[in-house]
C-alpha cells in the first residue's frame, strides 16, 4: 500500500511537471513575460528529473521487499515495513518471522 502511494506521488509530481512546463510557454503571449519561459522550462524538467528519480527508487525498494501471503485473503503481497495494509482486503497486516526464518503475515485487530 505504502508503495502505490509513492508511485501516486510520482505520478502527481510527473503531472505537475507537465503543466508548468506548459504554463511557462504561454509567456510567448506577452513580450514582458518571455523571461520566465526558460525558468518555467528548467523547473519543470527538475521536477520531471525528482519523479524519474523516485519512480527508479520505487522499483529498487520494491524488488528488495519480501512477499508474504495475506491471511485473510490468502492473495501475495509484498510488505514495506512492519505493518501496511493488505491492497487487495485493505486489512492491516503485521510482518513477523515464522518458524523457518521465512517472513509470515498476520492481520492486526
Amino acid at each position: 500500500m505504502k508503495l502505490n502511494r509513492l508511485r501516486n506521488f510520482a505520478l502527481f509530481l510527473m503531472f505537475v511537471a507537465f503543466i508548468i512546463m506548459y504554463v511557462s510557454t504561454l509567456g510567448k503571449l506577452s513580450p514582458a513575460t518571455k523571461f520566465l519561459i526558460p525558468i518555467g522550462l528548467i523547473i519543470g524538467i527538475l521536477v520531471a528529473l525528482a519523479a524519474m528519480f523516485l519512480y527508479f527508487r520505487i522499483g529498487s525498494i520494491s524488488m528488495r521487499v519480501p512477499k508474504v501471503d495475506c491471511p485473510h485473503c490468502g492473495k501475495t503481497v509484498k510488505l514495506l515495513g512492519e505493518s501496511d495494509n493488505c491492497p487487495y482486503c485493505k486489512k492491516p497486516l503485521q510482518m513477523v518471522k515464522g518458524e523457518n526464518g521465512k517472513f509470515v503475515a498476520k492481520v492486526v485487530e
